[in-house]
């Protein structure tokens, strides 16, 4: 982590709610520019469970390919 970060942290975490910053202040700090530049969301790679829909539906799809898999291979039309 970086000292921005720990920084910024600190601050956030302080026991004197006077002496917190304000969200538009937390966004100010510098940890907000330093590199590595943030990137959106939807750029991560996404592996395992994400969000219990998409992961009910990738299970599903998962599923039925193995099941359409084992029926092609039990009627002998795989090579």
């Amino acid at each position: 982590m970086s000292l921005g970060a720990v920084e910024l942290i600190s601050l956030m975490l302080s026991l004197d709610p006077k002496a917190r910053p304000s969200a538009a202040q937390c966004l100010g700090h510098r940890f907000f520019a330093e590199e590595p530049a943030p990137v959106p969301p939807t750029t991560f790679p996404v592996t395992g469970d994400w969000h219990e829909y998409e992961s009910k539906i990738e299970r599903r799809k998962r599923k039925q390919a193995a099941k359409s898999q084992h029926q092609r291979r039990s009627s002998g039309t795989i090579n």
